[in-house]
């Protein structure tokens, strides 16, 4: 029952210890607390703003990092913040919100990219970052295959993807992780909104996470048309290393927060009992 009602929360909990679940949630119960309730509307930077609609919360960057390192993980540089909703099943997801000043992404070979090239990238990319994972005790990731393959909507510069994976040696009825990834381009650099969810719930909550994209907009002076060629700073990358090389490290590293579809979870899910009433009480309020 819990297992299906906080799966997005539990993909942010990868310590199976007692004593590191009872530091996450303290820090989960202290992220929450520091959360914005929507509608309103959130600065991002000096780049943009994300209309933030009624029913979901926004936690920022700094109570969503330290929410990080209290499971173990570094804090992340280009990280803005979560956004946390629940889906029409009432299920609660988290997205990481983040925002990469690479420069600017040239994206004319969206038209000709080779798919099958890029899966074999991010493959080879997401084997590299199981080095991270064995370090830090936890099952090396398998990539089976597209979720969505790469869509990108050229009129509004828009790319989304996602993935599936395994926990190598891992049960093999159990759900497999999904990474959703969405990514919004401007003029120097882009936004990122990925979830983790399940190969269960991402149909359902990838529309929200589509929707929440439409909300997601740069300034006008940093929009993607406004990029001047002869002074703007170009990335040392094209859009095709969003899916197959630049993203694969990000595959990896936000895979260390898959779901937990082991028995040590059992743990968590009674510490966590008291949060899914704090969870559901500050939505009723922000509602």
């Amino acid at each position: 029952m819990f297992v299906r009602l906080l799966p997005g929360w539990l993909g942010l909990i990868i310590c199976l210890g007692i004593s590191c679940a009872q530091a996450s949630n303290e820090e989960l119960y202290k992220a929450l607390q520091n959360s914005i309730a929507g509608p309103t509307q959130i600065t991002l930077l000096d780049q943009g703003f994300l209309e933030l609609p009624a029913g979901m919360r926004f936690v920022p960057k700094k109570e969503a990092n330290r929410y990080l390192e209290a499971l173990g993980n570094s804090p992340v540089s280009d990280l803005l913040g979560l956004v946390v909703g629940s889906d029409a099943a009432q299920e609660i997801w988290v997205a990481e919100l983040s925002y990469v000043h690479s420069g600017h992404i040239d994206d004319s070979e969206a038209s000709h990219w080779d798919v099958p090239a890029l899966f074999a990238q991010l493959v080879e990319g997401t084997e590299d970052t199981n080095e991270l994972r064995r370090k830090r005790g936890f099952a090396p990731l398998r990539v089976e295959g597209w979720m969505e393959k790469p869509q990108y909507d050229k009129e509004r510069r828009r790319l989304i993807w996602s993935v599936q994976a395994r926990e190598v040696g891992g049960i093999p009825s159990a759900l497999s992780i999904v990474n959703y990834n969405t990514y919004q381009l401007g003029r120097e650099g882009y936004f990122s909104l990925n979830l983790i969810t399940d190969d269960s719930a991402v149909e359902r909550q990838k529309l929200q996470i589509q929707s929440l994209l439409d909300q997601l907009t740069f300034r006008k002076e940093r929009r993607y048309q406004e990029f001047v060629s002869n002074s703007d700073q170009l990335a040392g990358y094209g859009l095709a290393a969003l899916i197959g090389g630049v993203a694969a490290k990000k595959v990896g590293f936000f895979a260390l927060l898959g779901l937990l579809f082991s028995n040590a979870g059992k743990v968590l899910l009674f510490l966590l009992l008291p949060f899914v009433v704090l969870i559901k009480g500050l939505f009723r309020r922000g509602r």
